[in-house]
């Protein structure tokens, strides 16, 4: 069995915060013979969606939650064996690369993002490991890393050499603090010139989703803060304000149980941008769409908006720590979907 390589300084531990048990994604695809598992444990769990059978969305109180999501936010099946793979997998990703299998994590839920960085603990690999074998006892990769790897415009590097471009990044963005923020690592300037289209149509194509989910939630609320951004001082808005959002209740729950001290906010808020940072890195899923000097650029065009957003919660009296998270959140459903990526390939126009 191929070698699980967990991040260093990566950590992560369920706090059960319920976010990723909602439609902050699909819950599923659930394979035929889980479907049967899961019918047969409750009638009706399951529904079919553009030919893939997820678990079907609770109708009750808790809209958007999953069909098994309990009034405290846990799951009804979490020790039944109808439980599906999809769900013991989150929030862990799996990259085949040359070295072996990398171990990545998602950022979208607070389970993720907030906790006491002073006794935080390294990620379980072996926990992760159990997490990420099918009922076969096989490990399934999301994505594979062969050959080359695209850095600039033109120019693709062996594997040797970008891990020590990697490396260096990845130690850089460990010692990132108020002083030393994400934007100065990655060393570029976000919101680039774009051949086609503007960054201020780009928000309101964003904001325009009508999808009433959470999910969808990421993309208006995503799209109304680039917008802002770009739009003519004299047009704009004087302060940007955010009703309560879907996902509340589940960082209620990850406030309450995080410990908060004003004094070192700063450099915790520059700590968990950098954690976002160095996992969307270290996942490489960002190959597929650009090369590294994109990656960095469409990075900080992420961040400006997040930190935008998180200021306005803050504004509003949201909490820093939480509106960071939430801001997080939001930068990583948008980031990973075909219509960003495609956005990070056309940055190219201002690179060298």
């Amino acid at each position: 069995m191929s070698r699980l390589l967990a991040r260093p300084g990566a950590t992560f531990r369920c706090f059960g915060d319920g976010l990723c048990c909602t439609d902050v994604h699909q819950l599923g695809p659930v394979t035929r013979s889980e479907k049967v598992a899961l019918d047969r444990h409750a009638a009706g769990a399951t529904t079919r969606i553009a030919g893939l059978v997820l678990l079907r969305l609770s109708d009750d109180a808790r809209p958007g939650g999953c069909h098994f999501l309990d009034a405290e936010m846990g799951c009804r099946i979490h020790t039944h064996d109808a439980r599906p793979r999809t769900c013991h997998r989150f929030p862990y990703l799996l990259v085949r690369t040359p070295d072996g299998l990398r171990l990545g994590t998602d950022h979208r839920c607070p389970c993720r993002t907030m906790f006491d960085r002073t006794e935080s603990a390294p990620i379980d690999v072996a926990r992760a490991e159990a997490a990420l074998l099918d009922r076969a006892g096989r490990l399934s990769t999301d994505r594979a890393i062969e050959g080359r790897v695209p850095i600039a415009a033109r120019r693709r590097v062996g594997w040797t050499r970008y891990l020590a471009i990697e490396a260096e990044l990845l130690a850089s963005l460990a010692r990132a603090s108020a002083q030393n923020p994400v934007e100065s690592i990655l060393g570029v300037d976000p919101f680039p010139e774009i051949e086609v289209g503007t960054w201020e149509q780009i928000g309101v194509d964003l904001a325009m989703e009508t999808r009433a989910s959470r999910w969808g939630e990421c993309f208006r609320l995503f799209g109304r803060t680039l917008a802002w951004l770009h739009c003519p001082p004299d047009e704009r808005p004087r302060r940007l304000a955010f009703a309560p959002r879907l996902w509340q209740e589940s960082f209620d729950r990850a406030e309450r149980r995080t410990p908060f001290d004003a004094a070192r906010a700063d450099d915790v808020i520059e700590a968990m941008y950098a954690d976002f940072v160095a996992d969307f890195v270290w996942g490489l899923e960002w190959t597929y769409a650009c090369d590294m000097t994109q990656l960095r650029i469409e990075l900080c065009s992420r961040l400006a908006v997040a930190r935008t957003f998180a200021r306005a919660l803050v504004r509003s009296g949201a909490r820093p720590d939480r509106a960071c998270a939430e801001s997080i959140a939001m930068i990583e459903v948008v980031g990973v979907s075909p219509a960003w990526m495609s956005i990070a390939g056309r940055c190219s126009a201002a690179v060298p």
